[in-house]
C-alpha cells in the first residue's frame, strides 16, 4: 500500500461539521486550530466513527484567545471512514489545519 502526506484545511462554523474524513487508515501528524478574530472564541475537535459517535477528543472544548492557536502533535491512527469533527462558537474565524500520512497499515 502506498503512503502519502496530505494537509487539509477547514474554517469552523457554529454547527458540528466534518473537518477531515479518512478514506484509508490515516495517521495524524499535526492538528492545529487558530483564532483569527480580535476576540475570544470557543472551539473543539474530536474523532467520530462512521455513525458520528465520539471516539476520542483531539482538542477539548476551550477558549482560544485572539490571534492565538492550539495544536495537537499526538499521533492518532484514524480508521477508514472515521472523521475529525469540530465546531466553534463563532463561524468563520477558527482556521483548522490537519497534516496526515494516509495509507498506514
Amino acid at each position: 500500500m502506498s503512503q502519502s502526506f496530505h494537509t487539509t484545511s477547514y474554517i469552523l462554523g457554529t454547527g458540528y461539521a466534518d473537518v477531515f474524513s479518512a478514506t484509508s487508515n490515516t495517521l495524524t501528524l499535526l492538528v492545529q486550530a487558530v483564532n483569527n478574530a480580535e476576540y475570544v472564541v470557543n472551539c473543539e475537535l474530536f474523532l467520530t466513527d462512521g455513525a458520528h459517535l465520539t471516539k476520542s477528543v483531539i482538542i477539548p472544548f476551550q477558549n482560544l484567545e485572539p490571534k492565538k492557536g492550539v495544536s495537537d502533535t499526538t499521533k492518532h491512527v484514524i480508521p477508514s471512514a472515521w472523521k475529525l469533527w469540530g465546531k466553534a462558537s463563532v463561524a468563520g474565524v477558527v482556521y483548522v489545519e490537519v497534516t496526515t500520512l494516509e495509507g498506514v497499515p
